[in-house]
């Protein structure tokens, strides 16, 4: 089974990314401890788009990521976001071996 790579692009409330990186970092920290299927989870920080954070997120599988996406660590961080966020797009990828 290939492993499932999302590369996710937040678009920020302007001025808030500093605010957000803390929300991130935290939801970044459980899902490495708690979600056997995270292999890995990078926050990055544009470093010419203010407004905006990459993710880079590595799955042992779809179910993975579907486990991750509906779960408790996910649900919190959107609660801590809020409105922060204004927008959040995906893009699945499969990795080359």
């Amino acid at each position: 089974m290939t492993d499932l790579v999302i590369i996710a692009t937040l678009e920020l409330r302007p001025g808030s990314r500093e605010q957000v990186i803390p929300v991130l970092q935290r939801h970044r920290e459980r899902c490495l401890r708690d979600e056997p299927g995270t292999l890995a989870f990078e926050v990055l920080i544009p470093e010419k788009v203010q407004d905006q954070i990459l993710l880079y997120e590595r799955y042992t599988s779809r179910e993975a990521f579907d486990a991750h996406w509906n779960g408790s660590s996910m649900k919190a961080a959107q609660a801590e976001a809020g409105s922060l966020i204004i927008n959040l797009v995906g893009t699945f990828c499969t990795p080359t071996e």
